[in-house]
């Protein structure tokens, strides 16, 4: 039951509209997830990278 609620509140948390989710998060809420967005793209390029080397 826990489980099915948490899938709905994500669902929900997507179908919010960009400017409700902008009036939600404070600056300093969007430059922790621009820092986030950094790392994990630099993450899948040396999984990338990895991926290369393997084959």
């Amino acid at each position: 039951v826990q489980k099915r609620l948490l899938l709905l509140h994500s669902m929900r948390a997507h179908t919010l509209t960009h400017s409700e989710l902008t009036r939600m998060t404070s600056k300093k809420k969007v430059e922790s997830l621009e820092r986030s967005k950094c790392c994990l793209s630099s993450s899948v390029e040396t999984l990338h990278r990895s991926m290369r080397r393997k084959n």
